[in-house]
């Protein structure tokens, strides 16, 4: 009887020490990120004076007042997104939110994010010619692209904003403040909009949330695949945009790096949606993002 008592201390003694170190750990981090973007912005500031500085509410709001009907399609990166692109799935009205590699496709996109990404300038593995051409591309479209924002602000070292994209691509960029989730995940991401822009794992989550906030009805997730190639690793699609060698990561049936979070997290994401009557949807069959939501027809 001792021992079982003694079993039964101990398990809930671990559960607190958990909890409280847990806590206390995102509390920690949550400050250290809160203060290093404040001196992150205030040297983009006087970097870049005439930057614009997105709260997440006032990101909502941009959203909010030039969406045209009540669907939007999230753009991610993975090779379905290419499928998707030439099976037309997108219909002139809906909204388009892009990021990162995404700017290959020829999309009119309303925004697109630039993840302020360590990796994609100083990753020895990291093909130096996809960059370099990505921002070719996107200040050659950037005629189609209504605002583009720089995210991910909290993971910036200060010392890299000049040597980033940002000093790269021709067409103004705003800055969103945003800061990354860690407990209570679910209730975070689905709290109303404030100061910060709440994300878990990946952009595709974080853009999904704002076409949430931004009170869309039907959302198509393009490219989400979980492993395997980008999209720029299409040879139709490199012949396109002239780029010959990129980077082999991630190789045909390899994990992306966010695919185990991210497989964690979908189904409680998309278990809320349909509490709140909004349709999430894969864009092509060819996505693994079909084992979690139907594929979008027109």
């Amino acid at each position: 009887m001792l021992t079982i008592i003694k079993k039964i201390f101990r398990s809930l003694y671990n559960r607190f020490v958990y909890r409280y170190n847990s806590a206390v750990n995102y509390l920690k981090t949550f400050n250290e990120d809160y203060l290093k973007s404040i001196q992150i912005i205030r040297r983009i500031k006087k970097y870049k004076p005439k930057v614009k500085i997105f709260t997440h509410k006032k990101l909502v709001s941009y959203v909010v007042k030039n969406k045209r009907n009540h669907t939007c399609h999230i753009i991610a990166s993975g090779y379905s997104a290419y499928h998707s692109y030439k099976e037309g799935v997108i219909n002139e009205n809906d909204y388009i939110i892009g990021f990162n590699f995404s700017a290959f496709l020829p999309y009119h996109y309303d925004i697109y994010f630039i993840e302020q990404n360590y990796h994609l300038i100083n990753d020895k593995n990291f093909n130096k010619d996809v960059v370099n051409k990505l921002t070719t591309v996107i200040n050659k479209r950037s005629d189609k692209i209504n605002a583009i924002f720089l995210k991910n602000i909290y993971n910036t070292p200060p010392d890299l904003l000049a040597t980033t994209m940002f000093d790269v691509i021709k067409k103004n960029i705003n800055v969103v403040l945003d800061v990354q989730v860690y407990i209570k995940i679910i209730n975070r991401l689905f709290s109303a909009p404030s100061i910060f822009m709440p994300q878990f794992s990946t952009t595709t989550i974080t853009t999904t949330m704002l076409a949430f906030h931004a009170g869309f009805k039907n959302i198509v997730v393009h490219g989400l695949d979980f492993e395997g190639p980008h999209i720029y690793h299409s040879e139709e699609l490199q012949n396109e945009i002239n780029v010959k060698e990129v980077t082999p990561y991630p190789k045909p049936n390899q994990q992306h790096i966010t695919a185990v979070s991210q497989r964690l997290i979908w189904k409680d994401i998309i278990r809320e949606f349909h509490k709140n009557e909004v349709n999430i949807f894969s864009a092509s069959d060819k996505s693994n993002f079909k084992d979690y939501a139907p594929v979008y027809r027109k």
